[in-house]
C-alpha cells in the first residue's frame, strides 16, 4: 500500500495490483499497470487507472478521475467531480456534488447520486440514472436505459433502440432516434418519440406527448394531456383525463378513453374514437371513421366522404355544405340527436342559436324545394339522402350533404350553430 502526505503529492503506481491512498492536499494518483485501488482522500485529486480493472474513489473535495482501459469502478465522493470511464464496461457513481460523468466506450454504468449531475452514457449499451436533483442524462450511442430520477430532468435515449424514464419530478423526455420506449412518470412532463418507432407514455400528469417520425403509439394516461402523433401511422390511446389529441399525417387511430376529450385526426384515413365522456371529434382532409361510444359528442367529419357514429346519448353531427365532404351517419336518433348547420357555411338565411323555419325543411321520398329564394333542406324518405338547396330553385341545384339511417326527420332534429 502507497501513501501519500498532507501535501500535493504525484504517485505513480506500478504493473502489479496497487493500493495507493493520497491523504491530504491536491495528489495526482496513476494506477498504471494491474488491478489498482486509488483512494483520493481529502484534496482536489487527479486519478487515472491506467491499465487493468481499477478502483477509483475521489473522497472529498472536486476530483477528476479517469479510469483508462478494463472495467472500471469510479466514485466521485464529495464535492464537484468529473468522472470518466473511458474504454470498457465501466460503473461510475457520482455520489454528493455537481458532477460530470462519461462513460466512455463500453456497457456502462451511471449513478449521478445527489445534486444537479450531467450523465453521458457514450457509445455502448448503457444504465444511466440521474438519482436526486435537476439532472441531465444523455445515453448516446447504443441500446440504452435512461432514468431522470427525483426532480425536473432532462433525458434523452440519443442513438439506439432506448428505455427512457423521466421519473419524479417534471421533466423533458426524449427517446432520439431508434426504435424507443419513453416514458415521462409522474409529474407534467414533455415526452417526445423522436424517430423510429416509437413508444411514448406520457404517465401521471398533464403531459405533453409527441411521436415524432415513425409509426408511434402514444398514451396519455392520467391528467390532461395533449398528444400529437406527428408522422407515420400512429396510434393513440390519450387516457383519464379531458385530453387533446392530434393524429398528423397519414392514418391513425385515435381513442379519447376516459374524459371530456378533443381528437383531430388531420391528414390521412382516420380512425377516431371518443371513448366515455362528451367529447369533440374532427376527422380531418381524407375519409375517416367517427365513433363518439358513450356520452354527449360532437361529431364533423371536415373533408372527406366519412362515417360518423355517435354511439350512446345526445350527439350532435356537423353537416358538409358540399357533396365532395358528405357524411354518413350509421346511428341518428330521432329526438335524441341533432344535425349541426353551421350558418357562417350554409348562409345568412341560417342564424346561431335559431330554428329552421317551417318552408326549410321538406320530408318526401322525392323531396324538392317548394319555395324560390328559400335555403331549403330536401331529405328523401325513401333512401335517407340529405341535400341542400341554396336557392330553393331546385333543379341540378341540390348538394348531397349526408346520408343517415333513418327515414324521416324534422324541423327538432337540426340545430343552427
Amino acid at each position: 500500500m502507497i501513501f501519500g502526505t498532507d501535501g500535493n503529492d504525484r504517485i505513480l503506481g506500478t504493473n502489479l495490483a496497487d493500493i495507493i491512498d493520497g491523504l491530504k492536499g491536491n495528489d495526482i494518483l496513476e494506477g498504471f499497470g494491474g488491478n489498482d485501488q486509488l483512494f483520493g482522500n481529502e484534496g482536489n485529486d487527479v486519478l487515472y487507472g491506467d491499465d487493468g480493472n481499477d478502483t477509483l474513489d475521489g473522497g472529498q473535495d472536486n476530483d477528476e478521475l479517469f479510469g483508462g482501459t478494463g472495467n472500471d469502478t469510479l466514485r466521485g465522493g464529495d464535492g464537484n467531480d468529473l468522472l470518466e470511464g473511458e474504454d470498457g464496461d465501466d460503473r461510475l457513481f457520482g455520489e454528493a456534488g455537481i458532477d460530470i460523468m462519461y462513460g466512455g466506450i463500453g456497457n456502462d454504468y451511471l449513478d449521478g447520486g445527489d445534486d444537479n449531475d450531467d450523465l453521458f452514457g457514450g457509445d455502448g449499451a448503457d444504465t444511466l440514472l440521474g438519482g436526486s436533483g435537476a439532472d441531465f442524462v444523455f445515453g448516446g450511442n447504443g441500446n440504452d436505459v435512461v432514468y431522470g430520477g427525483s426532480d425536473s430532468d432532462l433525458v434523452e435515449g440519443n442513438d439506439g433502440n432506448d428505455r427512457v424514464y423521466g421519473d419524479d419530478g417534471e421533466d423533458e423526455v426524449f427517446g432520439g432516434l431508434g426504435d424507443d420506449q419513453v416514458y415521462g412518470g409522474s409529474d407534467n412532463d414533455q415526452v417526445f418519440g423522436g424517430d423510429g418507432v416509437d413508444l411514448v407514455d406520457g404517465g401521471d400528469g398533464d403531459d405533453g406527448v409527441f411521436g415524432g417520425n415513425g409509426n408511434d403509439t402514444l398514451y396519455g394516461r392520467a391528467g390532461g394531456d395533449r398528444l400529437e402523433g406527428g408522422q407515420g401511422a400512429d396510434r393513440i390511446f390519450s387516457g383519464d383525463g379531458d385530453d387533446l389529441a392530434f393524429g398528423g399525417t397519414e392514418n391513425d387511430i385515435i381513442n379519447g378513453e376516459e374524459g371530456n376529450d378533443t381528437l383531430y385526426g388531420e391528414d390521412g384515413i382516420d380512425t377516431l374514437d371518443g371513448g366515455f365522456g362528451d367529447d369533440a371529434l374532427f376527422g380531418g382532409t381524407a375519409n375517416d371513421v367517427l365513433r363518439g361510444a358513450g356520452g354527449n359528442d360532437t361529431l364533423n367529419g371536415g373533408a372527406g366522404i366519412d362515417l360518423l357514429t355517435g354511439g350512446a346519448d345526445s350527439d350532435l353531427f356537423v353537416l358538409a355544405r358540399n357533396a365532395a365532404d358528405r357524411d354518413t351517419i350509421s346511428d341518428f336518433v330521432i329526438g335524441q340527436d341533432d344535425l349541426a348547420v353551421t350558418a357562417s357555411l350554409f348562409g345568412p338565411q341560417f342564424q346561431a342559436g335559431q330554428s329552421l323555419q317551417s318552408n326549410q325543411l321538406v320530408v318526401a321520398p322525392n323531396a324538392a324545394a317548394t319555395q324560390a329564394g328559400v335555403a331549403t333542406f330536401l331529405f328523401s324518405t325513401t333512401n335517407g339522402v340529405l341535400r341542400f338547396d341554396a336557392d330553393g330553385l331546385g333543379g341540378a341545384g341540390p348538394v348531397h350533404v349526408a346520408t343517415l339511417n333513418v327515414r324521416t326527420l324534422t324541423l327538432d332534429d337540426f340545430a343552427v350553430i
